[in-house]
């Protein structure tokens, strides 16, 4: 679910993926559709700290504080990014309370 994702909401990368690192992108394969992503820069920075359940505040203040980034805008497009993994089914999300 990621209707309500806010700091609190705990982002973790899928079990199910495949992934590798090369020339500085992570390739991903999602095993039961056979369907292949890479992501690379924020994208591939954000993906390294999420193989564990992670807070999205942990993950904002990594990205803010390596890119030039302001709290309100990392927050609004981090938000975005995990939507769109969770609806490739590539991260697992849970709200918090």
């Amino acid at each position: 679910m990621t209707d309500a994702l806010d700091d609190r909401s705990i982002v973790c990368a899928s079990r199910r993926l495949r992934s590798s690192r090369s020339a500085g992108e992570i390739a991903l394969l999602e095993p039961e559709s056979g369907t292949y992503f890479t992501l690379s820069g924020s994208g591939a920075f954000i993906w390294e700290r999420i193989q564990e359940p992670t807070p999205i505040a942990t993950v904002k203040a990594a990205v803010v504080a390596r890119f030039d980034v302001s709290a309100a805008e990392c927050h609004e497009q981090l938000v975005t990014f995990i939507r769109q993994l969770s609806e490739k089914n590539l991260v697992d999300v849970t709200p918090r309370a």
